[in-house]
């Protein structure tokens, strides 16, 4: 997408970003969820030849694994698409464009089919479903098998986070009754957790195929430290873009001056030093 400046009306924010929802983009989806559908079945075939189904006390673990990566890779992809980056950003402007249509109306991506919700999840996991599809057990079977076990179960929850995100907003008479009883289990994500991200300046509980991560990156203050030194080093301000997009700007301006006084602090922190030791 190329859009030289923000559109002032909300409505006409939303339809100036469902336009960039372009007929090659459909069929690079289509592409993406095929590949990655033929690499997994060729995974699990790889992983069968080697017997790595015959555990179950191991499939479980590699499967709790699993579960656990892909709520935490979820907060990574969410968390940087969210904070940095733009829809005039190459190559990865279009998958952009989804997240500030997502915060502006939360429930568009119910109105959105399978591919359309679910085919960008399957960029970042090809590469590696595609080296344990080709891996060749050599060395000790047990260690080996649990890697390409908690790879092919990691990118089967990737793969389907953002539907499971996608029934955190779907009306309870909407989604099917046995999705509504596993949310309420928690083994996938509840409505009223991921809640707290849509609150501005959503900078919180990124991680959204369960949300498990989430209270523990927040009370370590992951995110925020991340940013940090992202701020410090390249000088990029967090949510820059996505602030302007859904016209929460005082958040923005809050950010800048908190991040600049953890700054300065920071300089005067090391000039004391610096005149100590000297």
């Amino acid at each position: 997408m190329n859009i030289a400046e923000k559109p002032k009306d909300r409505q006409e924010k939303l339809k100036v970003l469902k336009e960039g929802y372009t007929p090659a983009k459909r069929r690079f989806e289509i592409g993406t969820i095929t590949i990655f559908s033929i690499l997994s079945i060729l995974n699990i075939y790889n992983i069968y030849k080697y017997g790595g189904f015959e555990s179950i006390i191991l499939n479980l673990i590699c499967c709790f694994v699993g579960i656990v990566m892909a709520d935490f890779l979820s907060g990574v992809v969410h968390w940087f698409f969210d904070t940095y980056a733009s829809v005039n950003t190459p190559v990865i402007g279009t998958i952009v464009r989804s997240f500030r249509e997502h915060h502006l109306y939360p429930k568009a991506m119910c109105e959105h089919d399978f591919i359309e919700v679910s085919s960008d999840n399957c960029i970042i996991p090809i590469p590696f479903i595609l080296l344990s599809a080709l891996w060749t057990v050599r060395w000790c079977w047990t260690i080996e098998m649990f890697f390409m076990l908690s790879t092919q179960w990691t990118v089967i929850f990737v793969a389907i986070t953002n539907q499971v995100h996608k029934w955190a907003h779907m009306n309870s008479s909407d989604k099917p009754y046995l999705v509504h009883l596993i949310q309420k289990t928690g083994i996938i994500l509840k409505p009223v957790h991921h809640w707290e991200h849509h609150r501005a300046p959503y900078d919180r509980y990124y991680c959204i195929f369960n949300g498990w991560c989430n209270p523990l990156l927040r009370k370590i203050g992951f995110w925020r430290f991340i940013e940090d030194i992202i701020y410090k080093t390249l000088g990029s301000v967090a949510r820059n873009d996505d602030l302007e997009w859904t016209g929460k700007t005082k958040f923005l301006n809050k950010d800048k001056s908190k991040q600049e006084e953890d700054n300065n602090q920071k300089n005067i922190i090391d000039n004391v030093s610096s005149v100590k030791g000297e």
